[in-house]
C-alpha cells in the first residue's frame, strides 16, 4: 500500500503576490539602494517575503552582470531550499538591472570589509580555517575560527561561522561539499582561499557522480548493503521535495534476487526525470529503493502502477521531506 501526504503549507499565492508587488516597487527598491535610503521599503520588502515562509532571509547585493541582485535565502535551513527555488522559477528573470538567486551566493568582498555581529565590528578577513578532505564521502569537514569568538556567545558564534562559510563558497555549496563544521577556539593554519580551493579540488573528482557502496550491519546486527550517489545529490534538484521508499522483498540466492537489477531500471526506466534514486539499502532480504520526486507531481501513482506489474510484492511510502532528511544518515 502506498502512503502519502502533501505539504500542508503552499508558497504558490505568496510568491505570486510578492512578484506583482515587486514589479511595482523594484524601481524604487533600486533608487534606495543608490541613495542607501530604503525607508519603508525595507520593511514591505522584508513582510513579502516572511509572507512567503516566516524563517526566509533576503539581501540586496551588487549583482554579478546586472547592477543590483536579490537574494531570497532559506537561511541555511534544506527544507526551505525547495521554497526559494519556486521563487526564484516564478520571477521575471535577469535583466541589466536586476539579478535574482535562490540561496545566498559567495561574496569574496565580504572578507575584506567589516559587518557588525554581536553590537561590535566583526572582520571576516581574520577568519582562519582547518579542513580534512574525506574523498570517500565526497565532503570537506571543516574547522572555523576567528579571533572575536570568545567575546561572543555560543550562538552568534555558529552564525558567524556559517555566515563566513557561506560569503566563502555560497549556500549551495556550503550543503554540497562540506560535511563536519566544527567551531574552535584553536587557531587553524589556512585562510579562506586556501577551503576554496579545497572545495574546487574535491569537486573536481566527482563532476559526474558516482556511486558508492559501503557494507556494515543495522541495529539488530543484520549485514546490510548501502550504495549511496555521491555528491549528496539534493541541490540538483531543487523541487524534489517527496521521499519515497520502495521496498521490493527477495529471496537471497533465488531467482528473484537475480531480476532485482532489472526490474530496478524498468522503474527507473518509466520515471525518467520526473524522479531521481539517491540510496540503495539492502538488508535482510529487503532491497529498498530511496527515491525523491517533485510533490506536485504524480510519480507515486506512476509507481503504484508499475509495481502491480511485477511478479513480487512491491510496496512504496511517500513522505514530505523538502530537506532530503531521510537520507542524510547514509552518507
Amino acid at each position: 500500500m502506498a502512503l502519502f501526504e502533501r505539504r500542508t503549507r503552499d508558497p504558490r499565492d505568496s510568491i505570486a503576490a510578492f512578484w506583482s508587488w515587486w514589479a511595482r516597487a523594484r524601481d524604487q527598491v533600486g533608487a534606495g539602494l543608490d541613495r542607501d535610503d530604503l525607508g519603508k521599503l525595507h520593511r514591505d520588502l522584508t513582510g513579502r517575503v516572511r509572507a512567503i515562509h516566516p524563517e526566509l532571509a533576503w539581501e540586496l547585493t551588487s549583482g554579478r552582470q546586472a547592477k543590483h541582485a536579490l537574494v531570497v535565502s532559506p537561511e541555511g535551513s534544506p527544507a526551505l531550499r525547495p521554497v526559494t527555488e519556486r521563487w526564484l522559477r516564478a520571477g521575471p528573470g535577469p535583466d541589466a538591472d536586476w539579478e535574482y538567486y535562490a540561496s545566498r551566493q559567495p561574496d569574496p568582498a565580504a572578507y575584506t570589509g567589516s559587518v557588525q555581529l554581536g553590537g561590535r565590528p566583526f572582520h571576516p578577513g581574520s577568519a582562519r580555517f582547518g579542513f580534512e578532505i574525506d574523498l570517500d564521502r565526497a565532503r570537506v569537514h571543516v574547522a572555523v575560527w576567528h579571533p572575536d569568538f570568545p567575546r561572543l556567545d555560543e550562538a552568534i558564534r555558529l552564525q558567524a561561522s556559517f555566515l563566513l562559510l557561506d560569503w566563502a563558497l555560497g549556500e549551495d555549496d556550503v550543503e554540497r561539499w562540506l560535511g563536519e563544521v566544527k567551531v574552535t577556539s584553536e587557531d587553524q593554519p589556512y585562510g579562506v582561499d586556501a577551503l576554496r580551493a579545497a572545495v574546487v579540488e574535491l569537486s573536481t573528482h566527482y563532476q559526474h557522480g558516482e556511486w558508492v557502496t559501503v557494507d556494515g550491519f543495522d541495529d539488530r546486527d543484520r549485514p546490510v548493503a548501502v550504495r549511496v550517489r555521491v555528491p549528496f545529490a539534493r541541490l540538483d534538484y531543487p523541487l524534489y521535495d517527496l521521499h519515497g521508499r520502495v521496498r521490493m522483498p527477495f529471496e537471497p540466492g533465488s531467482a528473484e534476487e537475480a531480476a532485482l537489477d532489472g526490474i530496478q531500471n524498468g522503474l527507473l526506466g518509466r520515471l525518467g526525470d520526473s524522479a531521481v534514486l539517491v540510496a540503495v539499502v539492502t538488508v535482510s532480504g529487503v532491497r529498498t529503493l530511496h527515491l525523491y520526486a517533485d510533490s506536485n507531481g504524480v510519480v507515486p501513482d506512476q509507481v503504484a502502477t508499475w509495481a502491480t506489474q511485477q511478479s513480487i510484492a512491491i510496496t512504496q511510502e511517500w513522505r514530505p521531506d523538502p530537506g532530503w532528511e531521510a537520507v542524510r544518515g547514509l552518507y
